[in-house]
């Protein structure tokens, strides 16, 4: 299914020079992260069960989408400058994924709106994401069309839609006729960027940019050794990938005082890392202020398992906002 809008222009200004000084360099640090984050959600190939339950409801996606373009329209009232302090880095990269494109199929746009300005992210189940998405879903066609009679409601188990199955058998025809996946070059560009990147980086550079650095090459080889492993298991890129992805996520470990990701200690949250097994996720209780794993069935973002925003972000620190 397809939502279809005429593109409107990016009100953003052209990017200038920052001013020298300990404020320029804020700025450079924002932009950058701001660049790593695009990247990263720009890529996206698979939707995540969530997504795949409103898109299966013609009124759910047309809700949501309605919802993000309320979202998009309230940032672009705004200064699109950081040095102004009216838009943070994810309203910037919720506007660029949206003039990349936004039909259902652009899955990154729509995994970041539900995971970031909707919350999807915090939920600790498949029935708290529900309820949240509905009660958006619910606003949102209040807005459009008045009262409504009942709640909205989203499966996001044993989806049984045709539009998705005629995508999925299209998909196996197409990698069994070798024709080249339509987003391979796009991760692999990536992939080489991040990889230039770190290159660059040395001990010159603070701490944060070091481990962001190689941060953002663990995900991004993480996430292209998935799809391979998907679609191409004999690919020539997938013993240097493995190489990488151990040597980044070592060298993260050892940048981040040697704490690991919460889903890489024993019991472990849910995730599509092929190093990762899946099943439990990390629930708090604010009574007691302790927290521990739990076992979880329900499918978070496929993008958001590698991100923990609280230890492993490329979020700006509360000392950057002043700026």
């Amino acid at each position: 299914m397809y939502i279809e809008l005429t593109p409107s222009p990016s009100f953003r200004p052209e990017p200038v020079m920052p001013p020298p000084g300990p404020k320029g360099d804020v700025l450079a640090r924002l932009r950058s992260k701001e660049e790593q984050m695009f990247l990263k959600w720009n890529v996206v190939m698979n939707p995540s069960e969530l997504l795949r339950g409103i898109a299966a409801n013609r009124e759910n996606s047309r809700a949501l989408f309605h919802g993000l373009r309320r979202q998009i329209r309230a940032i672009r009232r705004r200064s699109q400058a950081y040095r102004d302090g009216q838009v943070t880095i994810f309203d910037l990269v919720l506007v660029r994924l949206f003039d990349a494109g936004h039909t259902m199929q652009d899955y990154g746009l729509f995994e970041f709106y539900l995971a970031e300005f909707l919350g999807t992210r915090d939920c600790v189940s498949n029935a708290d994401a529900n309820r949240v998405v509905a009660a958006h879903l619910a606003a949102q066609r209040i807005l459009d069309d008045g009262p409504i009679d009942e709640l909205p409601t989203v499966k996001t188990a044993n989806v049984q839609d045709e539009e998705l199955t005629s995508t999925q058998n299209s998909t196996s025809t197409r990698y069994s006729e070798d024709v080249k996946p339509p987003h391979l070059d796009n991760l692999i560009r990536v992939y080489e960027k991040a990889k230039d990147d770190n290159h660059k980086v040395g001990t010159t550079h603070s701490h944060n940019e070091r481990s962001n650095s190689v941060r953002f090459l663990r995900d991004t080889a993480e996430n292209l050794l998935r799809y391979l492993k998907t679609v191409d298991e004999d690919h020539e890129l997938i013993p240097e990938l493995n190489d990488v992805v151990k040597s980044s996520q070592a060298r993260a470990e050892e940048l981040a005082g040697g704490r690991k990701r919460k889903f890489e200690h024993e019991r472990r949250s849910p995730s599509m890392s092929p190093y990762r097994p899946t099943g439990y996720t990390y629930e708090y209780d604010h009574r007691t202020g302790r927290g521990g794993y739990v076992k979880d069935g329900w499918d978070h973002s496929r993008v958001s398992e590698t991100w923990n925003r609280a230890s492993d972000s490329y979020r700006p620190r509360y000392a950057l906002r002043r700026h």
